[in-house]
């Protein structure tokens, strides 16, 4: 028998009673504990636990869920559950103990609170508020031109739809001058109105509920009068000119634009048609923009696509007694596809155009002439290369002796490129490739080889085998960041110079007195072999 005092509680165990660990999972075996006697205080006592008995304890519930029906559940360390209402100690709207939101929620998920929600200002993710959008409406003014004849109409000017509940026109401020004999005074509400009640930057709302209108025509009736003689009535500018059956103006000298007064006219003289020959001077050129693109521009002749479908020429128009004028058009989008399908035209324009003109009996181009066809393609090719500083060190030619054969052959060196040694052009595409030229001045290269004297010329000078070629142009090719020389090397004839020297002065040649007239200077001298004649 055991007395248990835990706190409050006070309980005398029987014997065989037991203690159970703190998981509530049972305690057996021989624990040592501390007892308190009123005699002789804590003595450690063995003894044998067998059996159970909980303990009481205060319940500390934590892990609170949301149940979703207004209520959460907290669990304790002794498994024990407890279900409670949600609790807003804080009037924050978030539960205390779960941290659920308690703001309630219409049927599409927004906060029934509004755009006015705590939650929604400060962020929180826990509420939404999404506004209506407004409905769309379209709306329509209609101008009734109000009378049946030439020129009546209804107009129609719509706008939406829109999100406005409202739209203000402005009154068109166009004067009617379209029925002959009346005044337009403004518009009105009904079709029978006698006064206008609106004019021109007046303004007209039309509402969600309204959102169709009609407004007429008011007219006044008026008698034409025609004070200053220019045959146009005084007030609406109508013309007072009669006319005859066919429509025809039947005043002499009448000088009103055929758009009102339509004249009968006396045959003109017969035109002939521009020749071919004159068409085939019509040229378009397509010409890609592109950089990069590698595309060479390319000229077509009008005669080229004239099929019946590409190619129009109008009818002559008289511009004086003897002066006629015609257009010739060519619908741009043939050129376009001549030059390649994979290009744009650049132009939002449709077709090309030439002006002839027919004057002192012929016809002449008085146009443009070749029209450029811009288009652009998603074609490029790398850029053209730099024109190269310098090609030393790429370029390679020789110096044959032709006299002798131990003169063997010499490769003089290239530097900078210079007025006296040589020359390089422009970069040039020659289909898809870029090209330029060296041009050399032999004389320049020759005399640096004489004055250096190679071993292999046994110190012998030599000038070029033909003294008319003086230059030497070698073609480089550009290929992978390089200049490369084209073609087989060059090699440029050279003869040694004899010690006999010709000089020409004023058409009389002197021959050293010991000397004869190598083979050579005798074939361009014209002498004979003893050298004598002619001397």
């Amino acid at each position: 028998m055991i007395d248990v005092v835990v706190g409050n509680y006070s309980e005398t165990w029987t014997t065989n009673a037991r203690i159970t660990n703190k998981d509530m999972s049972a305690a057996t075996g021989y624990i040592t504990f501390g007892l308190s006697f009123n005699t002789s205080g804590g003595t450690s006592t063995r003894v044998y636990i067998s059996g159970a008995k909980e303990l009481p304890h205060d319940h500390n519930y934590k892990d609170w869920k949301d149940n979703g029906n207004g209520t959460h559940t907290g669990k304790c360390d002794c498994g024990e559950t407890t279900t409670e209402d949600h609790v807003d100690g804080n009037q924050d709207g978030i539960c205390d103990k779960c941290k659920t939101c308690l703001h309630t929620k219409d049927e599409k998920g927004n906060c029934t609170l509004g755009k006015d929600c705590k939650h929604i200002k400060d962020g929180l993710d826990c509420c939404k508020y999404e506004e209506e959008p407004e409905a769309k409406y379209t709306y329509h003014l209609y101008y009734d031109f109000n009378y049946t004849g030439t020129g009546s109409t209804k107009w129609d000017i719509k706008y939406g739809p829109t999100a406005e509940t409202s739209y203000t026109y402005k009154v068109d401020s166009q004067t009617l001058t379209c029925r002959e004999g009346y005044t337009h005074l403004g518009w009105a509400d009904t079709a029978d109105a006698t006064e206008a009640k609106y004019h021109g930057g007046d303004e007209i709302t039309l509402t969600k509920d309204n959102p169709i209108m009609t407004i007429y025509a008011v007219w006044e009736e008026h008698e034409h009068k025609d004070d200053d003689g220019d045959g146009f009535c005084d007030d609406d500018q109508i013309c007072m000119h009669p006319k005859d059956s066919n429509g025809d103006c039947t005043v002499s000298g009448c000088t009103h634009p055929d758009s009102c007064c339509p004249k009968k006219t006396d045959p003109q003289p017969s035109v002939p048609e521009p020749s071919n020959d004159l068409l085939e001077t019509l040229k378009v050129k397509v010409e890609c923009t592109t950089a990069n693109s590698g595309h060479a521009s390319a000229e077509y002749a009008v005669t080229e696509f004239n099929n019946g479908t590409e190619v129009t020429v109008g009818t002559p128009q008289p511009v004086s007694d003897a002066t006629y004028t015609c257009t010739v058009k060519l619908q741009r989008a043939d050129a376009v596809t001549k030059y390649g399908n994979d290009h744009t035209d650049t132009s939002t324009t449709s077709e090309v155009t030439w002006t002839l003109t027919y004057s002192e009996g012929k016809w002449m181009v008085t146009s443009e002439n070749p029209v450029t066809i811009e288009v652009t393609c998603e074609s490029t090719q790398p850029a053209a290369p730099e024109k190269p500083n310098t090609l030393d060190g790429t370029g390679c030619f020789f110096f044959k002796c032709v006299d002798v054969q131990e003169h063997a052959r010499v490769n003089p060196s290239w530097d900078a490129p210079s007025d006296n040694s040589y020359t390089i052009s422009n970069v040039d595409k020659r289909g898809d490739d870029y090209y330029v030229d060296a041009t050399l001045n032999l004389p320049y290269y020759l005399g640096q080889v004489n004055e250096n004297q190679p071993s292999c010329w046994q110190g012998k000078e030599h000038r070029l085998y033909n003294k008319n070629e003086t230059t030497l142009t070698i073609t480089f090719k550009y290929d992978n960041g390089m200049w490369v020389q084209q073609g087989e090397m060059p090699v440029v004839k050279v003869t040694c110079t004899n010690e006999t020297e010709v000089y020409v002065y004023f058409h009389a040649i002197n021959v050293a007195a010991n000397g004869t007239v190598n083979e050579v200077d005798r074939k361009d001298l014209g002498l004979t072999q003893n050298g004598n004649e002619d001397s």
